[in-house]
């Protein structure tokens, strides 16, 4: 199982402050270590990291029970702050 996360990361290596932007997308595995199956994932910038989320543990436990029944499936999930 692999995490697909979508980050938006300095397009200039020499503006970090990110004043242009350009959408990446970083592949994770389950323990949130980054995993270099695509060309970004590859030549991420240096020193760059997505924080892991709060509820990771009960996301990859949700797309398990709702992937189990298929050979190949996509689930999206996001974690948000509580809103109750």
């Amino acid at each position: 199982m692999y995490i697909l996360v979508c980050a938006y990361v300095p397009s200039d290596a020499d503006d970090p402050a990110g004043s242009q932007m350009t959408r990446r997308f970083f592949f994770y595995n389950t323990e949130w270590n980054l995993c270099p199956l695509n060309k970004d994932s590859q030549e991420g910038p240096e020193g760059f990291s997505v924080p892991r989320p709060k509820n990771l543990a009960h996301m990859v436990e949700a797309a398990k029970k709702l992937c189990h029944p298929f050979p190949f499936v996509r689930v999206n999930l996001y974690d948000v702050e509580d809103i109750g």
